[in-house]
């Protein structure tokens, strides 16, 4: 090698290894063994375009790649480099030293002297020997100033060429860090990927021989993968504890409803609970209000509450969790008490016979589908006529014809609602009675059991964020705009019962609202917190309190149902008798359920309660402001699609 080419080899190597040990100093001590891939990453950068190898004046090999070059031994990877590059700085004094191997070593404080003196020779002799090479260079240049004017140009555009070359070369130089860092974080990813896979394959291996071990997972396994795990690790000592014998019921003589596969068990559950006082009145032995009456009104009212939403928020991004969260669900079957009250007072009541199932009400799925289809299309006009300032009646002409749709498809799907009904019935003595024509809010105030103005909504909310005594609401949970908000009482779980065991020894069922996923037993009609072993076939606790369950997505409100009877022993409640809305074939007793009091306690949430049945405190706490829940809080989630089916 040419001297310039041996001086410009050893001022690139200098340059890659003050910048590398710059980075290595901006962090604590350490040092690098012989055979660490952060030992072997001294870089400096290349000369070639292919690899080779040539000596360099000190006895070290260089190394040529078409990016790296390596001094005093193989290139090692880009993932060694990248360790070297982010590991910590040198001793506290900043000494350093490249050793003759190429091994690239953090001063320890009594071999890196020695390394630094040979190191610190090389460089003298190098220096020394390019000072030789200088002057030799001026002795030329001095004989070419006696050449002719044709040396003399030829010797000017020499050194510009070499300059060109030098710039070249130093802005190769200058890319050459950035593509080793880049090449080196990919192989620093892949190193860090090896490295879990073979933690994860150690795991693995002591995962297959516990299990394999076990003879109580084995036979879990047998038995889990040919039945249902309600079946297997159904806990027969709680099914035996428990009868359907209760020492307070309220007679309902009618027979059990169904909702079918649609989210309407809270209107179901409301009126059951209703239609107790409409059979006394009537002096029949059956009777239903029409389900599918308030279904439609409920699904027409909460399009328009949806459009006002949209409108409310159009000055937030699509993207925002509450516009999100709106458009996720236009429309949902669910619902809580307080919508019923609010469509009852707003559109009454109609029997069966006057507005009767449909299809669509009985498998609502399809036809929410192309409801939100179009409302969300809706959404996207109403916050573009928006965005381009249009005033307030374009934008309730455009909300218009947007529910003039929605109006033709639930007539399509659900049928018309009447405006007014000829009532007539013959009682169970098989006398006849006509009461003549009358509009459906009429035939309500009239007929229902019970004035749904007259009961509020209790809840158990346990979280430390929700303190007792005090209201609450969620925001945009609602269906009728106008009527007042969803509000609720967060009161202890007691207070509930109590209020629940008055209704019932006063003859009135009692609306609810629970988590009715866990620990329940559909052929058997059974709600036990210890239904079943999950302990015994899993091998793992269940450690969850009521509370942490809300807090961590575990529960929420999923379905409605009727309390219609309590067992009472010693002063204590045993258990409660449950009216669902499943139908009564296959379904626990005639569709009637038992709930042990220790699963109302876990999972029961909410019941409707006579205002009459609260105490003087607890009648003064509902005056207070209610504190506004988020959209997606768990105490909304019955009037999401999160309502059982």
């Amino acid at each position: 090698m040419s001297s310039e080419e041996i001086e410009r080899v050893r001022a690139e190597a200098r340059a890659a290894e003050a910048a590398l040990l710059k980075a290595m100093s901006e962090g604590g001590g350490m040092s690098f063994g012989f055979n660490s891939p952060a030992a072997r990453a001294t870089v400096a950068p290349a000369a070639a375009s292919k690899a080779t190898t040539s000596e360099v004046d000190n006895g070290s090999t260089f190394y040529n790649s078409p990016k790296l070059s390596f001094v005093g031994g193989p290139p090692p990877s880009a993932a060694a480099a990248a360790a070297a590059a982010s590991s910590d700085g040198a001793a506290s004094d900043g000494r350093k030293s490249l050793s003759k191997s190429g091994i690239l070593m953090l001063d320890s404080d009594d071999e890196d002297e020695d390394e630094d003196e040979d190191e610190e020779e090389d460089e003298e002799e190098g220096e020394e020997k390019a000072e030789d090479d200088k002057d030799q260079g001026k002795e030329d240049d001095q004989t070419d100033d006696d050449d002719d004017d044709e040396a003399s140009t030829t010797k000017d555009e020499a050194p510009a060429s070499q300059t060109k070359k030098k710039q070249e070369a130093e802005n190769d130089d200058a890319d050459e860090p950035a593509a080793a860092a880049a090449a080196a974080e990919a192989d620093q990813e892949e190193d860090d990927g090896a490295r879990n896979t073979t933690v994860m394959a150690d795991q693995l291996e002591d995962l297959y021989t516990q299990f394999a071990s076990r003879t109580q997972y084995r036979l879990a396994q047998n038995a889990v993968v040919s039945h249902s795990i309600r079946d297997v690790a159904l806990n027969h000592s709680v099914v035996q504890a428990n009868d359907f014998a209760f020492s307070v019921n309220v007679h309902v003589s009618a027979g059990v409803t169904h909702q079918h596969a649609s989210g309407r068990c809270w209107l179901f559950a409301a009126l059951n609970m209703l239609r107790l006082g409409t059979i006394k009145k009537l002096g029949v032995s059956d009777f239903e209000f029409s389900q599918n009456h308030l279904f439609f009104w409920d699904k027409f009212e909460r399009s328009n509450y949806f459009l006002e939403a949209i409108i409310n928020t159009a000055k937030l991004p699509v993207t925002d969790r509450e516009v999100a969260f709106l458009l996720d669900q236009p429309l949902s079957d669910g619902g809580q008490w307080n919508m019923v009250a609010a469509l009852i007072k707003k559109h009454g009541l109609v029997p069966k016979s006057a507005m009767p199932e449909t299809y669509s009400s009985k498998h609502s799925r399809d036809m929410n589908s192309h409801l939100n289809a179009r409302l969300r299309e809706g959404a996207k006009v109403l916050r573009s006529l928006i965005i381009r300032g249009s005033d307030e009646e374009e934008l309730q002409d455009a909300k218009h014809e947007i529910l003039s749709t929605i109006w033709r498809m639930l007539n399509i799907h659900l049928g018309t609602p009447p405006k007014k009904i000829d009532w007539q019935w013959q009682d169970k003595e098989h006398k006849f009675h006509k009461d003549g024509v009358l509009t459906p809010v009429e035939f309500g105030h009239k007929y229902a059991g019970a004035d749904p103005q007259d009961y509020v909504c209790l809840v158990h909310d346990p979280r430390k964020t929700s303190p007792v005594n005090r209201t609450y609401t969620v925001k945009h949970l609602g269906n009728v705009l106008g009527e007042p908000p969803v509000k609720y009482l967060n009161v202890d779980i007691s207070v509930i019962k109590d209020c629940a065991r008055k209704a019932l020894e006063a003859g009135e069922p009692v609306w609810f609202g629970c988590d009715f996923g866990k620990m329940v037993k559909r052929d058997l009609g059974l709600c036990d917190k210890n239904l079943f072993d999950l302990d015994g076939v899993y091998d793992t606790k269940f450690t969850l309190s009521k509370e942490d369950r809300l807090v961590y997505h575990e529960s929420k409100m999923t379905h409605a149902m009727a309390f219609t009877g309590v067992d009472i022993a010693d002063g204590k409640t045993r258990k409660w008798k449950v009216e669902n809305s499943w139908g009564s074939s296959d379904v626990g007793n005639k569709g009637y359920w038992a709930m042990t009091d220790s699963w109302f306690d876990e999972h029961v949430f909410e019941i409707a309660a006579r205002k009459s049945f609260l105490s003087k405190e607890l009648q003064a706490a509902l005056a207070t402001e209610p504190i506004v829940l988020p959209p997606w809080d768990p105490m909304g989630a019955l009037a999401t699609d999160e309502a059982m089916l």
